[in-house]
């Protein structure tokens, strides 16, 4: 929406576009995205809760993966609440200066994460590459200096140089897995083979579904863009990600999942205790 004064437009509000007016079909969009939200917030807050609370967890991976679950919290709730508010109110306005500092923020926090995903395909490439000298070369200052680089390093997104950024995070991770493929290939036993592949196999496919989803969105020719395909990639990158996220790495993570199941077992164990107690 424009304003007009004195022969010059003001741009004060834009209008969202793209979402049913029918009641039909708010609902169970509105239902979707909210469950969405709310596995995003709820799974991401149990990864950094069993890293805080399990000594076993405290190592540079672990590490690494705390950081980017609380980047993936800060990223869909920038977007998240505001897409709720737009699929089921009938107000479909949003300030100049509140879209402007969402896409800020938004932008910041994906090109942290474009970092994150990169250290933390520089420290698989020291555990499987050089594993005997990992936990010297992957240290508590090493890793908290990498981390903070990334969050810091955000800031570089509206500057001019985010291209750049973002190109030398892909080269940087490509040349880890190549690195990281030919040592595995290398390896004599197929047991130790699938072994080495299994400590990289979650970050990859983050990896791979991170990028695949930027490919989508902004390697296309102009002449091919469809307005409602660009409307779905978006919303898809924006909260399926942060939701995938932790799924991926809880699924294909052995350490995660016991921990998981030993807080699972001393919780029934404590709750008989306490109902035989009660008897």
């Amino acid at each position: 929406m424009a304003e007009f004064a004195t022969n010059e437009s003001y741009i004060t509000e834009f209008v969202i576009l793209g979402f049913s007016n029918s009641l039909e079909q708010k609902v169970p969009l509105f239902l979707i995205f909210l469950l969405i939200y709310l596995f995003t917030l709820v799974s991401n807050l149990l990864i950094i809760t069993l890293i805080f609370l399990h000594r076993n967890l405290h190592t540079p991976m672990y590490f690494f993966l705390c950081n980017l679950s609380f980047l993936d919290i800060f990223l869909t709730s920038v977007t998240a609440p505001n897409l709720l508010h737009n699929i089921i109110s009938k107000n479909k306005r949003i300030s100049f200066s509140a879209c402007i500092a969402q896409l800020f923020l938004f932008n910041i926090l994906t090109t942290v994460e474009y970092m994150l995903l990169t250290s933390m395909s520089y420290d698989r490439y020291q555990a499987i590459c050089n594993p005997l000298r990992y936990y010297q070369n992957m240290n508590k200052n090493t890793c908290q200096i990498f981390a903070g680089m990334a969050w810091i390093g955000g800031f570089l997104a509206p500057l001019p140089i985010r291209v750049l950024v973002v190109l030398n995070c892909f080269i940087l991770t490509v040349t880890s897995y190549v690195f990281i493929i030919s040592t595995i290939l290398k390896l004599s036993s197929s047991k130790g083979r699938r072994k080495a592949f299994s400590t990289c196999s979650s970050h990859l496919t983050a990896i791979i579904l991170f990028y695949a989803m930027i490919a989508s969105m902004y390697m296309k020719r102009p002449s091919s863009y469809s307005l409602d395909e660009g409307k779905v990639q978006s919303v898809l990158f924006s909260n399926i990600i942060p939701m995938l996220n932790p799924v991926i790495y809880t699924l294909k993570n052995n350490d995660v999942k016991e921990t998981i199941n030993r807080m699972t077992h001393i919780s029934f164990k404590s709750l008989r205790s306490r109902r035989n107690t009660m008897k």
